[in-house]
């Protein structure tokens, strides 16, 4: 163990890995009167989050599961909650993340984690909610060992595509939908805004719910009705494409509406595959999603 004494101030929450989330996350938290410190590997913000924050709630901090070092672990200060945004791979690196941070601060109350997931682990068509089978992968042995081995002091929030900011939904058209049959495939998708991310992070400091959480914004979107809706602004500032030339998103719509039988944007939700249900962990939290997509093809 590290000879260097364990900061003895106590953060309510610790937030490994201030990445994109942090920008949402920290003002909220400081709006909220809540004691927190961010780490990034080198100790000062993401260039997105610079002016967002204070840089002097950030210290250096580095997850190697390889690593026997103590010191780094033993210079995080304690905290109530430790929320961790950052990829955690296989069983023995969840062990060896909360074993050795707790190793590191027995002095004080055994802390409450929460890691923040995806939803990527809960494939294939039809309803999804938190009591569904999911994906055994390399991330999700890790948070199972968490759950598991934290006597109830464990939560995962398995998140949606990530939007708000630099995230824009529209962008991602481009890469997925680039021709008239990829634009075919696309079915649902799911979406949470940052500042929903944050507000859930601090619900779970409020009123802690072990175990794995879906978290959307309870909507079940439709990419059809979603490029319909930002067809025009795509088309405008469209490039030539692999096939030669722009994409025609309108006039692929409309043939693709045609050859399917869709008569009307969004499609029924049997036709959107995948499908997932959050409405369990805001109806336990007590709030709801505040940020929705604006200016789509989609009823709302």
């Amino acid at each position: 163990m590290s000879s260097h004494p364990t900061p003895s101030k106590i953060a309510d929450v610790l937030v490994l890995g201030a990445g994109w989330t942090s920008q949402f996350l920290a003002p909220l938290l400081e709006k909220e009167g809540l004691s927190y410190t961010l780490t990034t590997r080198t100790g000062a913000p993401k260039d997105f989050c610079v002016g967002k924050y204070d840089p002097s709630r950030i210290i250096a901090f580095a997850f190697d599961p390889d690593s026997a070092d103590e010191e780094s672990y033993a210079q995080l200060p304690p905290a109530h909650y430790v929320i961790v945004t950052f990829k955690v791979e296989g069983a023995s690196a969840a062990q060896k993340l909360v074993e050795t941070y707790e190793k590191t601060h027995t002095g004080s109350e055994s802390p409450r984690w929460i890691l923040l997931g995806s939803t990527g682990a809960y494939e294939g068509e039809g309803l999804h909610d938190y009591k569904s089978d999911y994906k055994r992968t390399p991330r999700t042995e890790a948070e199972d060992y968490v759950l598991q081995n934290t006597q109830g002091r464990g939560a995962v929030l398995c998140l949606a595509g990530l939007w708000g900011d630099q995230r824009i939904p529209s962008g991602w058209v481009k890469r997925v939908a680039y021709t008239k049959e990829k634009l075919r495939q696309k079915t649902s998708l799911h979406l949470i805004h940052g500042d929903d991310v944050a507000r859930a992070c601090l619900a779970m400091t409020r009123m802690f719910q072990p175990g794995r959480w879906i978290v959307t914004d309870k909507q079940v979107h439709d990419w059809w009705a979603l490029v319909d809706g930002w067809a025009d602004e795509l088309e405008k500032h469209a490039e030539v494409g692999e096939a030669g030339q722009k994409p025609e998103y309108k006039k692929w719509l409309t043939e693709l509406m045609q050859e399917e039988g869709i008569t009307a944007l969004p499609r029924d939700e049997e036709r959107l595959g995948r499908r997932l249900d959050s409405s369990k962990f805001w109806d336990v939290m007590g709030i709801e999603p505040e940020t929705m997509l604006e200016g789509t093809g989609e009823n709302s």
